[in-house]
């Protein structure tokens, strides 16, 4: 019960963070706070990497290190 109890808190902090990210690429895309435009896309791009991180560091820690740990 409680391995649950944590898996579920992790899923939903991973999809709220995900939420997050989004947003802010969302904002980001339609503000452009930067003077240059490598700027701006170089903020798009680690906004992209970090929701991509989050999502395989969470299958990761959440579905492939449990499969790992019984083999």
């Amino acid at each position: 019960m409680v391995g649950d109890k944590s898996g579920n808190t992790i899923w939903i902090m991973s999809i709220l963070v995900i939420i997050v990210c989004a947003l802010s690429l969302v904002l980001h895309i339609q503000v452009k706070p930067y003077k240059y435009k490598f700027q701006n896309k170089v903020e798009k791009w680690l906004l992209r990497v970090n929701i991509f991180i989050i999502i395989v560091g969470v299958i990761y820690s959440e579905v492939l290190k449990k499969l790992i740990e019984v083999d």
